[in-house]
């Protein structure tokens, strides 16, 4: 089957696939569902972002099974479905993403036995959550659903690393800048629990940290830190953490 200029939409997902162009080859078996398979190349947009698509797929008249490749141009705010109400970002990313799954893993977002790696260049990133707001001018993202090796079994969710040039943080009168610094975080399940778990440790070149009643600076910090917010709530996240640096 081939496809141009079409449109599709697969309701569980809040996304209109447009300018479509696909190459769909199938094998349905109805009397021996397991069977049935296709492979599949396609291109197309969804709102102000673009994906390349390669993979197959298996036992396609029941919960298939999927194996695909991806090329992401990406506007960063097409994607809030996936995270948190609260939690704003906006930005752009290219970058590759391979997923091994179940249909109903990925429509339920809940990886029992597949898996979501991405690795991303990021552009502009400005993240916000209630009174916390981060600037990222440009970086490097790998992502993995699940986390593979988490700290505690908390954080089997998602693995994150993140290298990026400098930083800019502000909540409330404080505001920190940190130069060449490398982000490691790992969180519960974002979709599903109304309380977000994050636990991270970061390292940098350098750290400035300023407010109405404190100024530190100092070289090669070493932060470990643990955020607990509840999604529910219109006040602040709490925060326990480690500073140390020279």
């Amino acid at each position: 089957v081939l496809l141009e200029d079409a449109t599709a939409q697969y309701k569980p997902l809040p996304f209109v696939a447009e300018n479509v162009q696909a190459d769909v080859t199938a094998h349905l078996d109805l009397n021996n569902k397991p069977e049935s398979t296709a492979e599949l190349s396609l291109e197309a947009d969804t709102k102000k972002s673009h994906v390349r698509l390669s993979g197959s797929g298996k036992e396609l008249l029941g919960d298939a099974a999927i194996d695909a490749k991806a090329e992401v141009d990406a506007n960063l705010p097409d994607f809030a479905y996936f995270l948190p109400k609260d939690l704003k970002l906006t930005g752009k990313t290219k970058g590759q993403v391979s997923v091994k799954a179940r249909l109903s893993e990925l429509t339920k977002m809940q990886l029992r036995q597949g898996k979501i790696d991405g690795d991303f260049n990021l552009k502009k990133l400005d993240v916000r959550m209630s009174d916390l707001q981060a600037q990222l001018p440009e970086g490097k993202l790998k992502v993995r659903l699940p986390n593979r090796k988490p700290t505690a079994p908390a954080y089997k969710w998602l693995d994150a690393n993140l290298q990026i040039s400098n930083v800019d943080v502000r909540m409330g009168d404080m505001r920190v800048k940190l130069t060449q610094p490398t982000l490691r975080a790992e969180t519960n399940d974002l979709v599903h629990n109304k309380q977000m778990d994050v636990n991270t440790s970061l390292s940098a070149a350098m750290l400035t940290a300023k407010s109405d009643s404190m100024n530190v600076s100092g070289k090669q910090p070493k932060l470990a830190a643990k955020m607990l917010y509840d999604t529910r709530s219109t006040g602040l996240p709490t925060i326990d953490a480690t500073l140390n640096m020279t």
